[in-house]
């Protein structure tokens, strides 16, 4: 069985546990499928649908954790097929944790295993002990399965099996947390505008093209290093990935010690005009003065000045997030409308956005000051005594 279908969104508040609803042809309740996006790919298992939900047969319904896993939005178009053959058990899976308290391994062996959940790298799940607060306490978590191993070898997907080890740690590693619009303080004037400016008009391009709306050729995110800048540009890219967005980050830093056809290669992959019919696309250029330098400034190596002004005037090319801490090292031309003609100043904090920046950083710490106005009496101490520092 191998069928082109559309995902019908569940409501966020309701979550499957490794289950996904359907009636395409062929799919009996318990069978396992795999479902391919243009940029992951789940696995599920049918639950039985007591309710007859659906009228068509070409819709699949899956919650938001397996929406993110795949980075689609409601009504975007996959394949599904019906895994074929026994499935392994697995021996031992590692996990990342992405927020929260980790629990324990036995108590996330037996959660995983009454959902039937399918593992596989990639999965996400929350798992929240019975009483807990859902808020970073008493060992509610949110996962992301990095491996899945059977008789000390990798699988794609795997069951639970009887004497599976369960390995929990929080990762240090970028793509194990992606930022989310949560982990920022601080700048919510700043995530309003870019959320109007950038994120609403692609993830609804269809809709507010027939009204003559498009986002912005090119937005230049510029303030102190620390402001935020990076994290806004990424959570951006996040959202607009989970609604089928096709998105890439390049770093400035990164690219200019690639050998020089690698690093154009890259450029050219990235900015190439998005085809007719294609998703939208946005693409994070980390600290571009690396790659735009003012033309009065010395570059080791030579510079890409000239590929990416040719890049940027292209018609149809992506829509573009730029980041720098020194606008005023980057090249003019560059920052002229129709390519980053829009700049967005990140501002120092003040106290109040000191306050919001380190309620971010210890949501998910346990202080001294349990008690909510005790917490917060201690967050208002610490901002009030960190004037000129960034989060």
């Amino acid at each position: 069985m191998t069928e082109d279908m559309t995902i019908r969104a569940l409501a966020d508040d309701e979550v499957i546990h490794g289950h996904c609803y359907t009636n395409a042809p062929g799919a009996a309740g318990g069978d396992l499928l795999r479902v391919t996006s243009p940029h992951a790919t789940v696995h599920c298992r049918v639950a039985w649908d007591l309710t007859d939900r659906f009228g068509p047969a070409a819709e699949i319904a899956l919650d938001r954790w397996q929406r993110a896993a795949l980075g689609a939005a409601p009504g975007t178009r996959v394949t599904v097929e019906r895994e074929h053959g026994p499935v392994p058990q697995a021996d031992e899976v590692r996990l990342d944790l992405s927020r929260g308290t980790a629990a324990s391994g036995p108590e996330l062996r037996d959660f995983l295993a009454v959902g039937r959940y399918p593992l596989y790298p990639g999965l996400r799940f929350s798992h929240r002990p019975l009483g807990a607060a859902g808020d970073g306490t008493d060992g509610y978590g949110e996962y992301v399965v990095e491996r899945v191993v059977t008789d000390g070898a990798d699988v794609p997907v795997a069951e639970v099996g009887p004497l599976l080890e369960v390995v929990v740690r929080r990762s240090p590693a970028l793509r194990a947390v992606a930022p989310g619009y949560e982990d920022l303080g601080g700048i919510d004037d700043v995530v309003s505008l870019l959320r109007r400016e950038i994120e609403v008009p692609l993830r609804r391009s269809e809709d507010l093209r027939r009204l003559g709306v498009h986002a912005p050729a090119g937005i230049l995110l510029h303030g102190p290093p620390g402001t935020g800048k990076t994290t806004l540009a990424r959570a951006v890219s996040t959202r607009c990935a989970q609604d089928g967005v096709d998105t890439v980050v390049l770093r400035g830093p990164a690219l200019v010690t690639q050998q020089r056809e690698d690093a154009e290669a890259a450029l050219r992959e990235a900015l190439h005009p998005v085809a007719e019919g294609a998703p939208p696309r946005l693409v994070v250029l980390e600290d571009v003065d690396y790659l735009a330098p003012a033309r009065d400034t010395p570059v080791v190596g030579g510079s890409m000045l000239g590929l990416l002004h040719e890049l940027l005037d292209r018609p149809d090319r992506p829509v573009i997030i730029a980041t720098t801490s020194r606008p005023d090292d980057v090249d003019a031309a560059i920052r002229r409308l129709g390519r980053l003609g829009q700049g967005i100043r990140m501002p120092l904090p003040s106290e109040d956005d000191r306050r919001a920046i380190l309620a971010v950083h210890t949501r998910d710490l346990s202080l001294a000051a349990e008690d909510e106005a005790a917490r917060n009496a201690l967050l208002g101490d610490l901002a009030a005594r960190t004037s000129g520092f960034v989060g």
